[in-house]
């Protein structure tokens, strides 16, 4: 099953349940706001900002980077209720429901799963892409890639997170996607591609990734704006129902490593635990 932005379901991440839905209205709404080219930017004392690269390759993938925030508490403890009632609501028209970790319903109140616009760019280089999107503050997740408003592929089997800080521009550098079965430009990406005609069987296969950002490489536009580099953390395995393929994101250099599949942080050294 593919799962449309406005029909998302469970994820399990930071030992509980990541449940509030995509929703397409709240692509440009109050919590996730693209600025297109070249717009005035005020920075607001209650928002964050993200900064974001995508070189031309990633974009000719037409596949577009999908973010995760991490839910409140009040946010959570309202969803549970929610999707406890209609799942009860459910389960008296049909005995073969299922568990409630799989159930999928409409939740209009809250929204923390956004996908970037490839066509919703600050500035242009050629056919390179730069992004500047206002967005709540809060903890976020490379959560995965999406393709006309579904969850084409999650990065269920290791991503990274980072603090997206109120006031400040964060920048997370370089989204590196390609396609899992040919030869990359992405040099990050070469454990992840070349695979062969495997990766497109059925379905395509794509790699994804991330060059984080150097001092001094934001826009020259930017440079009077409060920025500050991700500080991106490897989270472990997860599992999405509502999504068509799983992938994971390359190794990360400092951040994020693979031990025979299982996730490692690399400053530690430690295997980072399955959320699931």
């Amino acid at each position: 099953m593919i799962a449309r932005f406005d029909h998302i379901a469970a994820a399990l991440w930071a030992a509980f349940a990541l449940v509030l839905p995509f929703a397409a209205s709240a692509q440009d709404g109050t919590n996730f706001q693209h600025f297109r080219k070249g717009a005035e930017i005020e920075i607001q004392g209650d928002k964050a900002y993200l900064l974001v690269r995508m070189p031309a390759e990633s974009v000719s993938t037409k596949l577009q980077p999908v973010l995760l925030r991490k839910p409140s508490a009040v946010e959570l403890t309202d969803y549970r209720a929610a999707k406890q009632e209609a799942y009860d609501r459910a389960a008296k028209n049909d005995k073969e429901i299922g568990p409630i970790e799989t159930f999928l319903f409409e939740y209009p109140k809250s929204t923390n799963l956004f996908q970037i616009e490839n066509g919703k760019f600050y500035s242009k280089d050629g056919k390179d892409r730069t992004f500047v999107i206002a967005v709540e503050p809060g903890d976020y997740v490379f959560y995965g890639l999406g393709f006309n408003k579904y969850l084409w592929q999650c990065n269920c089997l290791g991503t990274v997170s980072f603090k997206a800080k109120a006031g400040q521009v964060t920048d997370m550098g370089s989204i590196l996607i390609a396609l899992a079965w040919k030869e990359s430009g992405f040099a990050e990406l070469n454990e992840d591609t070349s695979l062969g005609k495997k990766m497109r069987q059925d379905y395509a296969m794509f790699a994804a990734g991330i060059r984080p950002a150097t001092v001094g490489s934001a826009p020259k536009q930017l440079g009077s704006l409060p920025i500050r580099a991700a500080e991106y953390h490897a989270v472990g395995s997860f599992r999405e129902p509502a999504r068509l393929l799983a992938n994971r994101v390359a190794p990360i250099p400092g951040v994020l490593a693979y031990d025979a599949g299982a996730v490692v942080n690399v400053r530690t050294g430690e295997l980072v635990p399955k959320r699931f």
